[in-house]
């Protein structure tokens, strides 16, 4: 292995073969009236996890439908029973009582984040495996919880400007408490760099019709990818994105595809965008994946990645 030459990840992904998984996950899904949902879920990421390459070295995931499934009936009845009580409240006759019960909503809703996260996180890392050597997440829930209580508090009181100190700091935490055996990630985003980027970006994009979207996803992109270091054994190693404007309109002209095709062309456009953001991604100054250890358990509690799953929440 040559010193200091950039390592290149790369996505081997099929349109055809995620095609056939999505219409095979589709007819379980519906026999099953449903139940089969964690089985398709956990097919479906094992083949997307086990396309990408780096160093002639697949990732894998061990996560099973058993497991999902699990999770997916803990995750179901506690959002169900929040529904219950929401709808409880709104039966009464009492304005307060629906107003407390719509707070409490709300308010159970924007708890259950950071706690989805949180188990999202430890069990899909956990599950995750790169040369047999398995991911893991050590951050806690409370520091992690209080992120986004401070976060969402102070974005509303200074409407929406803190979102780019918030962003920072949860990547910071959460990035910061990953680790692939004996290496560990770190973060160095800086909210004041990120709120102007932002700004410029809306601003840029108004002002040209839209247009300008494309260098603004890009220059964030190039932003969040670039500030992320991988640690090992005293030594920094730097993550590099080559991404292109053009490669993101491209993607995008991609996804709008499947709306003329009647969503038949979403497996190719889901692995295209996968391909343009992955191997546009290298880690420079000769990383050595010879040198992991083992050094993680594992955690097999599904309920908070399915959590993530039902609210639509993009974890990283």
């Amino acid at each position: 292995m040559e010193q200091n030459k950039p390592l290149r990840f790369r996505f081997h992904g099929s349109g055809s073969t995620l095609l056939v998984i999505y219409f095979l996950n589709l007819i379980f899904i519906i026999l099953t009236l449903g139940f089969y949902y964690p089985w398709a879920r956990a097919k479906l990421i094992r083949y997307m996890y086990g396309e990408v390459e780096f160093e002639e070295n697949r990732l894998q995931f061990h996560g099973t439908g058993n497991e999902m499934f699990l999770g997916f009936l803990k995750a179901v009845s506690l959002v169900a029973l929040l529904y219950a009580l929401l709808l409880a409240t709104q039966l009464t006759n009492f304005d307060w009582i629906r107003l407390a019960g719509i707070f409490f909503f709300l308010l159970a809703f924007a708890i259950m984040i950071p706690f989805a996260i949180h188990g999202a996180l430890r069990y899909r890392l956990s599950r995750s495996s790169y040369r047999g050597i398995h991911f893991g997440y050590r951050g806690e829930l409370k520091p992690l919880a209080m992120i986004f209580i401070k976060g969402i508090f102070l974005s509303i009181v200074t409407l929406g400007i803190y979102l780019s100190w918030f962003e920072v700091e949860y990547r910071k935490y959460t990035l910061g408490k990953i680790r692939l055996g004996n290496a560990t990630l770190a973060y160095n985003g800086n909210g004041a760099e990120l709120f102007l980027i932002n700004l410029n970006g809306v601003v840029f994009t108004i002002l040209t019709l839209g247009i300008g979207l494309f260098w603004f996803l890009k220059q964030r992109n190039h932003y969040y990818i670039n500030n992320i270091e991988v640690l090992q054994n005293s030594n920094i190693y730097n993550l590099k994105t080559q991404i292109t404007v053009t490669d993101i309109f491209t993607a995008t002209i991609f996804t709008y595809a499947t709306i003329l095709t009647l969503g038949l062309a979403l497996p190719w456009a889901v692995i295209f965008s996968y391909k343009i953001y992955i191997n546009n991604i290298s880690i420079e100054n000769g990383f050595n994946p010879n040198t992991l250890e083992q050094t993680e358990e594992e955690y097999n509690d599904a309920t908070g990645d399915d959590l993530t799953d039902m609210l639509d929440i993009g974890v990283m």
